[in-house]
């Protein structure tokens, strides 16, 4: 074929830009398409008139699918989790603190959550109210700190992107906030260390975004 009869032949055109050449078809209409007008498919790409015409015909529920997939790409691109790092770093440093021999018990004592502490009659005319949220920073032993900074890790860098710094730190404060409080009702006379009742908090915020998503695990984002 000579470049004359190439160039007069419009099948190795764009036919939407006639002077781009290119050898992509759409995958509905068989119409040639430059880089430009292709969007990916399933299966190959399509052009900008049949992508109308398929969104024009999907359902509510389709139509609602592909907004909420759409949001969940944006949410994560160029988002990293600092407040889940920052939290995993603070909670390790007190971790570390709590294995010095002779002030180690002293952190632990003083920042774990103990129920009669809040009232100021049943701790010497004292209360301390702070304890409901100091107990997220100690941990029972390193295998305890460990798995939950693991999780924490885990939950974190899918939960955080999606709901943004500071509300992530918010669901995180009151879930562990809820733990405290539960214990305070639930048994009242144990003294309690560990985030595990903010990260159980977090874990719950990830299943009904997922199923709100139409995930059905977080291991489907």
């Amino acid at each position: 074929m000579t470049s004359a009869d190439f160039a007069r032949n419009r099948d190795n055109f764009c036919y939407r830009h006639p002077g781009t050449q290119s050898f992509v078809l759409c995958q509905r209409c068989m119409r040639t398409i430059c880089a430009d007008c292709q969007t990916q498919a399933p299966v190959g790409v399509i052009c900008p008139e049949c992508l109308k015409a398929q969104r024009k015909a999907e359902s509510p529920a389709q139509r609602r699918a592909r907004r909420q997939s759409r949001s969940m790409a944006a949410m994560f691109a160029g988002r990293p989790p600092t407040v889940t790092a920052a939290i995993v770093i603070l909670t390790g440093f007190i971790g570390l603190l709590q294995m010095i021999p002779g002030i180690g018990n002293e952190i632990t004592r003083a920042l774990m959550f103990f129920a009669p502490s809040l009232y100021p009659s049943l701790n010497g005319g004292v209360s301390e109210p702070w304890r409901l949220l100091t107990p997220l920073l100690v941990h029972g032993g390193f295998f305890h700190l460990a798995l939950n900074m693991l999780a924490l890790y885990v939950i974190g860098r899918s939960l955080e992107p999606m709901l943004g710094k500071w509300r992530f730190l918010a669901l995180y404060l009151i879930s562990g906030l809820g733990g405290s409080v539960a214990v305070a009702l639930i048994s009242p006379l144990t003294p309690v260390v560990g985030a595990s009742g903010a990260i159980f908090g977090l874990f719950g915020a990830l299943l009904v975004i997922g199923r709100k998503a139409g995930r059905t695990s977080p291991g489907s984002w």
